[in-house]
């Protein structure tokens, strides 16, 4: 059931559905089929839950946006698969366990690391060169003077 549902999200049927759903309900910018298939392949992410579920994560700007996308999805896939279920010989229907719940903006903790570890090592990479610059410095000083020993 799962194959056929996660496989039903990339079907084009589900796509160009979608989208006409999509474009009655004012989202004119995912209208296109190919728009909402790029859109899906960037933004829409696919996980198994449980023994017989699904859960579609979006990542989108916007409360409302991001709502009306996923309800619209929701119900479009649901109509397909049910459609689907009355012509093979699965039976199962398909339903919806929870409305599309958004959550606030996802932190990201990689960015605030990465900037940490990139600062670490200019520093480090600082600290070598003027290490290096001032022990050259002190060299031809030392060459420049006859009398004085070369510094290690």
């Amino acid at each position: 059931w799962r194959t056929s549902l996660k496989k039903l999200l990339d079907d084009p049927r589900f796509v160009d559905a979608a989208a006409a759903r999509l474009k009655r309900r004012g989202l004119v910018e995912l209208g296109s089929p190919a728009t909402l298939n790029s859109f899906l392949h960037q933004r829409l992410d696919v996980a198994e839950r449980g023994p017989a579920g699904l859960t579609l994560t979006l990542l989108e700007q916007g409360e409302q946006p991001a709502r009306l996308v996923l309800d619209t999805l929701l119900a479009t896939a649901v109509s397909l698969a049910n459609d689907a279920r009355r012509l093979g010989a699965e039976g199962l229907s398909t339903q919806v366990a929870a409305p599309p719940a958004v959550v606030g903006a996802v932190e990201d903790r990689r960015l605030v690391v990465a900037s940490a570890i990139v600062g670490a090592g200019a520093l480090a990479l600082l600290g070598c060169a003027w290490i290096v610059a001032s022990r050259t410095s002190r060299a031809a000083q030392a060459l420049q003077d006859d009398d004085a020993p070369l510094p290690l």
